[in-house]
């Protein structure tokens, strides 16, 4: 199956990232913003950033085979 890469920021830093639902791994653990998440499918994914107090966040993205794919979300405190 192809593959590719997504390097995850968020602002701030320190959120979990899950791909397509499922909690990301990283070689280090679980994917925690700034994160390189490698070997995800190619094609069209949606991930989503979670942080205590913060609004989860989720940007659909296509993920390019054998390539990078940078996310940004710019997370916004609960009211």
């Amino acid at each position: 199956m192809p593959t590719g890469t997504i390097l995850a920021y968020s602002i701030p830093d320190g959120a979990q990232v899950l791909i397509d639902g499922s909690v990301a791994p990283t070689r280090f653990g679980f994917a925690r913003t700034p994160a390189t998440i490698d070997h995800v499918s190619a094609g069209t994914r949606n991930v989503t950033f979670k942080l205590p107090g913060y609004v989860d966040m989720t940007i659909s993205t296509e993920v390019p085979q054998g390539g990078y794919k940078t996310v940004t979300a710019i997370l916004h405190p609960v009211k």
